[in-house]
């Protein structure tokens, strides 16, 4: 075969497998569209608010703990191009201990948050339970990210989104519940047959000593790129806490119902940005640039045809599927569509720059539009409610994609010569 026919073939395979990373994140949503509703009407826009907390506390332990560990874990397993298991031996281990810390303290958060709560004491054990499976299988994903195991991580997506879906419409269909709690349990069920398809999709080690990286050099990537890898904007909840401390539990139930009509654009994408930062890592520098350009185009294609597809439908699907209860969800529900959609496309932007060895700046990039939301968010819930968290949320997606554009090197940029951490792990290749 000539170069320019590898060439063609390659980005067939390319587009292929983009295509189908994308396919599953609307799988995924079209799944959460039938157990989103279900959950709604048994708890209600309070006990939905009850749940959201204790999710939004889990999700910021995790993140915290174990996402920019994760990322790290990918890069390293993708740079070695060995199995994950031969790369890091035990150190997993000490990784899966170290769960425990983030765990202990969403546990107690919990109890603050939600002590005159029914069930009280069991959602602080599930929010301890959550917070550390969700650690584990970041853990996990980073190490089958690495291996390139795409077809294996859509599996376990569809699979751990379905065993959510169908434990939900098996209690709302044999005995209906209000209480979070209850609900909570099935999420953890899923967790567990994630971890174990995670664990079980791993390449089996060979036992070659000289694939292993040093945990110090992953520690590093990790702490570089902290701050970007663990989501502020959108993976933590930090809008839908402040609605919560600041407006009524039912408001923020509208809130979380709003934003549950919007994650499409994250469920697409979010798996084609934790795809492009080993793809990356692996390339040489002109391969990679390529790769990068080629996959944000049509990842802005599809960011574009789920806003207007979402925006069409989000007001006769709130009142069909959630109820009346949910219909003043609306408003807000239109704005999140647009900021959401930014954000997932600013999930992609900071892959591609921590590919590039720009983790701190793409660190300090998160940082800065976190203070933004943080402060919008406060000014906006007084003077809009929930469509001024909304507005707020909007500027702060707009702030940071901006920022990450004009930080990413769209020509083609030598990864060892940006990224110390990538000269490193040569040697161990």
């Amino acid at each position: 075969m000539t170069t320019v026919g590898k060439r063609r073939l390659g980005r067939r395979l390319q587009r292929a497998e983009f295509s189908r990373i994308a396919g599953i994140g609307v799988i995924v949503q079209l799944l959460t569209v039938v157990s989103g509703p279900l959950v709604a009407r048994m708890l209600g826009p309070s006990g939905r608010g009850v749940l959201v907390i204790v999710m939004v506390v889990a999700t910021i332990g995790a993140q915290l703990g174990s996402a920019s560990l994760s990322a790290a874990i990918a890069h390293t397993v993708a740079h070695s191009r060995g199995s994950a298991r031969d790369v890091f031996g035990g150190d997993f281990r000490w990784w899966l201990l170290w769960s425990t810390v983030p765990s202990a303290f969403a546990g107690l958060a919990t109890a603050l948050l939600l002590h005159d709560a029914h069930w009280w004491p069991v959602l602080v054990g599930e929010a301890f339970t959550v917070t550390l499976f969700a650690c584990w299988l970041n853990i996990l994903a980073g190490m089958l990210q690495g291996e390139g195991a795409v077809p294996r991580i859509n599996f376990l997506r569809v699979m751990f989104s379905s065993t959510y879906v169908l434990s939900v419409i098996a209690i709302f269909l044999i005995h209906r519940t209000d209480l979070a709690a209850v609900v909570l349990f099935t999420y953890v069920f899923a967790q567990l047959v994630g971890l174990y398809l995670s664990w079980t999709g791993l390449q089996r080690g060979t036992g070659d000593r000289a694939a292993h990286a040093a945990r110090a050099s992953v520690h590093a990537f990790a702490r570089r790129a902290f701050v970007s890898s663990i989501g502020a904007l959108d993976s933590l909840g930090l809008d839908q806490l402040l609605v919560g401390v600041l407006l009524t539990q039912s408001a923020l139930g509208l809130y979380a119902v709003a934003i549950s009509m919007t994650t499409l654009p994250a469920m697409a994408l979010g798996g084609i940005a934790a795809t492009l930062l080993p793809k990356m890592a692996a390339r040489s520098r002109n391969e990679a640039a390529l790769v990068m350009r080629r996959w944000l185009r049509a990842a802005v294609a599809v960011d574009l045809a789920l806003v207007l597809g979402l925006e069409l439908v989000v007001g006769p699907a709130l009142r069909i599927f959630f109820g009346s209860d949910f219909v003043p969800a609306t408003g807000c529900a239109r704005i999140l569509i647009v900021a959401r959609a930014l954000l997932a496309m600013r999930m992609i932007l900071a892959a591609a720059a921590q590919a590039q060895g720009r983790g701190g700046a793409t660190s300090a990039v998160e940082l800065g539009s976190s203070l933004v939301l943080l402060v919008g968010v406060t000014i906006g819930v007084q003077v809009g409610g929930i469509e001024g968290a909304a507005v707020a949320l909007l500027v702060t997606a707009v702030v940071s994609c901006a920022s990450l554009v004009s930080l990413i090197s769209w020509r083609p940029v030598d990864l060892t010569e940006r990224d110390p951490h990538s000269a490193g792990m040569r040697r161990f290749s």
